[in-house]
């Protein structure tokens, strides 16, 4: 089961968001993030991936997307964050995990390729309250969301 952490940065009306890199989303926009390692927590995870793919430091301010994807060879959970820069990124050289980094206004956010689920994100940010969070759940994913929570436990008990 992957699990994984991404963080909405959002300043002055703009998002940062970051082109990948990977063979499987070469090209594509998404928001600074990826996997957690072994004994990490999604919160760590989601600092430690922004400073890779940013080389800068941010806030984490609350969550606003949680989603749980329960497919044969695809089981994960994904939290999403809404963060904020403490200072300004430094203009980004392109390496094995992106190749670019980018402010965007929101209707320029609209028309780019993203990765799945990218613009949902977005609209979801744009419209959530500040305490509860956006969950995404499938009628196949809903019967597996304690599994999967369950697993992410244990994941931050490991040693």
């Amino acid at each position: 089961m992957r699990l994984m952490s991404f963080v909405v940065i959002e300043k002055d009306d703009h998002f940062l968001l970051v082109q990948e890199a990977s063979k499987k989303y070469k090209g594509l926009w998404y928001f600074p993030g990826g996997e957690l390692q072994k004994s990490e927590s999604f919160e760590d995870a989601a600092l430690r991936e922004t400073r890779e793919e940013l080389q800068c430091e941010i806030y984490l301010q609350r969550i606003i997307n949680i989603r749980i994807t329960n497919r044969i060879f695809d089981q994960s959970m994904t939290i999403v964050y809404a963060g904020m820069v403490k200072e300004e990124p430094p203009p980004k050289k392109a390496d094995k995990h992106s190749l670019e980094t980018r402010w965007f206004t929101y209707d320029e956010t609209l028309k780019l390729e993203m990765r799945e689920y990218g613009h949902e994100i977005i609209h979801a940010y744009r419209n959530s309250n500040d305490f509860l969070p956006n969950i995404i759940l499938n009628d196949h994913e809903k019967n597996f969301h304690s599994l999967i929570l369950k697993n992410s436990e244990q994941n931050f008990m490991r040693d």
